[in-house]
């Protein structure tokens, strides 16, 4: 009897269980439906801010080609009248107006977005195509407020230095300096703001690379735009389009660029350099192509400290009778 009953009590036991499992199952499969619901119609009535790093933006999805032209056509296109509009036919179709005004129509809609709508293209403003004599490939802006201003790696003078940046400016102090800060490093618009006339470190030096940009290098992040707290989030807006459209039209330029390739999502577009060196260019037109590890904390040690980039770079340069960077 007793085993019996032991038996009753366990097929209860599992009775209940399974009914248990059936009641949470179905209720999370009804909070799942409601909220699809309730997603579906905010998406009805208003811009849907991106969920996810690789899915294309509320923006695009909703718009059909003759309202994405619309808003194209009143957006401002700050590479009217330069190089870049002549050489990449992506520019000189104003495709990338479009981007622009995606990226509008979500601030409009509420989201975050770095960098400012007016620094979105600034790396090509800065440099411009034919004055490109090294390109450096970063992933996407910085996420944290204010630091982002358009140029890959870079972040205004007020703001403090983010560790990849430290990193590249502590391989460059190695490679390049000799361990030995040089003046302009250290003195005037090379400072953090608020650091005493003199810096000794590091840490007390300013983020901002504008001065590269001038010297002929191409800052350019591979998506240009980012939401606030959210790395990648707009990985699926459409900025890849454009990276590669002006780096094929950079790749099959006769003058040759030093490429800096630092991570996996530069080194996919390492591929254009080095087919067009294939194609059967002349020696003194081949790229130079360099790859490293990205400079993060991560994988700063496995692969980017010591590969010695600034010095190859100048050499490379100076070969060219070309001035060598300022770094």
């Amino acid at each position: 009897m007793r085993r019996i009953k032991a038996d009753r009590q366990a097929a209860q036991a599992h009775t209940a269980a399974e009914a248990s499992t059936k009641f949470v199952q179905a209720e999370a499969q009804a909070k799942v439906k409601s909220s699809v619901q309730a997603a579906q119609s905010k998406a009805s009535t208003s811009a849907a801010r991106p969920q996810a790093a690789v899915v294309a933006s509320p923006v695009q999805a909703k718009s059909s080609p003759q309202e994405a032209q619309a808003r194209a056509s009143t957006v401002h296109d700050p590479l009217m009248g330069t190089a870049w509009s002549k050489a990449v036919p992506f520019f000189a179709e104003g495709r990338h107006c479009a981007l622009l005004a995606a990226v509008a129509a979500l601030r409009a809609g509420g989201a975050s977005i770095y960098p400012a709508q007016q620094q979105l293209l600034r790396a090509f403003t800065l440099t411009d195509f034919d004055q490109v004599r090294v390109l450096i490939l970063g992933q996407d802006p910085y996420h944290g407020a204010g630091q982002a201003h358009g140029l890959a790696f870079s972040v205004p003078a007020t703001v403090a230095v983010p560790r990849s940046l430290h990193n590249i400016r502590k391989e460059l102090l190695a490679d390049v300096y000799e361990g030995v800060l040089p003046p302009h490093w250290h003195t005037g618009q090379g400072l953090l703001a608020g650091c005493p006339a003199q810096a000794r470190e590091l840490n007390q030096l300013s983020g901002d690379l504008t001065p590269w940009a001038r010297q002929g290098i191409l800052l350019l992040n591979v998506v240009l735009s980012v939401e606030a707290g959210r790395a990648g989030s707009h990985a699926g807006l459409g900025w890849q389009a454009l990276t590669k459209a002006a780096l094929s039209a950079l790749a099959e330029r006769k003058k040759p660029l030093a490429v800096l390739l630092w991570g996996n999502w530069a080194k996919e577009y390492g591929e254009l350099f080095l087919a067009a060196n294939a194609a059967g260019r002349p020696a003194k037109e081949q790229h130079l192509v360099l790859v490293a590890a990205h400079p993060s904390p991560l994988s700063a040690s496995r692969g980017f400290f010591g590969c010695g980039h600034g010095s190859q770079v100048n050499a490379w340069l100076c070969s060219r009778g070309e001035k060598p960077i300022l770094w």
